[in-house]
């Protein structure tokens, strides 16, 4: 649910944005605003506002009504037959679209700090690991010093590979965050 919530405002936002749009007040509520967006009679609805046909549409599942795929930011192994559009999101399920995005921010800057500590985590550890690598490549090491070098490395080796499953780990979570945006309420 707050994946929705905010990738709903996100693509409205990130609309306004790109088309210079600027924001009016118009004294309505987002319900309000919402519910006369669900009243077009077209077959094309989307949240860009542009009731324009393309090739490249996607059809809500609900009211049976068209978006531009490219307005709604899902990704591509997205399950279009279940599509529900933000429209009938927020309708049907009576949704407050803004009750949640708090908890979407919190939850994805968390994730990124998380990834940015790790990243952290790594930079003395990849110079830790080149220094002994340096050592070790010395004209003047014995044997039983390079072996010692040798262990030392395969636990900064190892480290690093846990650190980075640990960021590919977050990273997907953030994608697995993004590939619900659209996915109806439990």
């Amino acid at each position: 649910m707050q994946g929705e919530c905010f990738s709903f405002l996100n693509a409205i936002a990130s609309e306004m944005k790109t088309n210079n749009h600027e924001l009016e007040t118009t004294g309505k509520s987002l319900t309000e605003l919402i519910n006369e967006s669900c009243e077009y009679s077209n077959e094309i609805r989307c949240i860009c506002g542009f009731h324009v046909d393309s090739n490249n549409l996607i059809q809500c599942s609900v009211c049976k009504k068209y978006l531009h795929k490219k307005c709604i930011p899902i990704s591509d192994d997205f399950e279009i037959d279940n599509f529900i559009c933000p429209f009938c999101m927020y309708q049907k399920y009576d949704l407050d679209p803004l009750a949640s995005i708090d908890n979407a921010f919190e939850l994805f800057n968390k994730n990124i700090k998380e990834i940015q500590s790790l990243l952290k985590q790594l930079e003395p550890l990849h110079k830790k690991a080149k220094a002994m690598i340096e050592d070790s490549n010395a004209s003047n090491t014995t044997s039983s010093q390079r072996a010692s070098y040798d262990e030392m490395q395969k636990s900064i080796f190892s480290s690093i590979n846990s650190i980075n499953q640990q960021i590919k780990d977050r990273t997907n979570l953030l994608h697995q965050m993004e590939k619900v945006m659209f996915s109806p309420p439990s």
